[in-house]
Parts: C-alpha cells; structure tokens; sequence
C-alpha cells in the first residue's frame, strides 16, 4: 500500500532518535555549511526540497528532518 505523503521511518518517532538528531545537529550544521560552499547547487537542491515537503500539507514537524 503506498502512502499520500512522504513520511520519516518509525525509527525517527522514538524519543531516542530525536535525542541523537539533536546531538548531531552542530556536526549537521558544519556539513551542510560546507555542502553550500562546494556544491551550491547541491546544496539549494537539498534545502528547495525540504522546503517543498514541509510545505505539503499531511507532512509534520517530526516528518521532515531538516
């Protein structure tokens, strides 16, 4: 059966995951900075289509890792 919106994997639900998203957000932060430095396009590509998905409604918070 296939889903209307994209969703996170359930992994990403737990408590857990959202504790090491958090902790490596700075590590995050230092590659996408890097990403944008070296490959612009790249870059813009990845932050146009998280910005599309949560922009689409049915998708969350906690559905868009970004």
């Amino acid at each position: 059966m296939s889903q209307q919106y994209p969703q996170s994997s359930v992994n990403f639900r737990e408590p857990a995951a959202l504790d090491w998203l958090y902790m490596i957000s700075e590590s995050n932060a230092i590659v996408s900075t890097i990403l944008a430095v070296i490959h612009p396009k790249l870059y813009d590509a990845g932050w146009e289509t998280a910005k599309h998905l949560r922009d689409t409604p049915g998708t969350g918070a906690k559905d868009v890792l970004c």
